[in-house]
């Protein structure tokens, strides 16, 4: 269980980061949420790119580090078909990407995920500036590339 420090330091550190994307990014970005993400909405419904700070377990990692994560959330209607026709184009993606990718489809659940993520510590403020650029860049590929594939897909 998070301790209520590593909560506030965790959204200081979320708010800095939205300051940082409205500074040096066009992508858009809203306000912090009191979990651990902000969305960056990419005009699609229920459709999301997510800018995360963890400090529990995580598949990507295969621990319990603390860590960053981008990911990809459809969780409209058609969330599995349009999860399926990423799918199919899984080796485009991630060679675009040039990171490694988790790619989630609970069986029981509407909404499913694309995701990768990375070792790092937010509860060290000086590491901040180095995190807020691996986020940001981050985003930056899953918007590109997630845009562009979406778009095609749905013609």
């Amino acid at each position: 269980m998070e301790r209520t420090g590593d909560t506030r330091l965790r959204l200081k550190f979320l708010a800095a980061y939205t300051d940082f994307v409205q500074a040096n990014s066009s992508i858009p970005c809203w306000k912090p949420h009191q979990w651990n993400l902000i969305p960056h909405p990419i005009g699609r419904p229920a459709t999301f790119i997510f800018s995360k700070v963890t400090s529990s377990f995580s598949n990507v990692t295969s621990d319990s580090q603390p860590e960053l994560r981008v990911e990809l959330v459809l969780g409209s209607k058609n969330s599995k078909q349009d999860f399926a026709a990423l799918q199919c184009r899984k080796g485009e993606i991630e060679n675009a990407i040039d990171l490694p990718l988790s790619w989630y489809n609970p069986p029981n659940r509407r909404v499913c995920r694309i995701y990768t993520g990375k070792h790092s510590d937010f509860r060290n403020p000086e590491l901040w500036p180095e995190q807020q650029r691996w986020l940001l860049q981050t985003v930056e590929k899953f918007h590109d590339v997630f845009i562009r594939v979406l778009k095609e897909i749905d013609h």
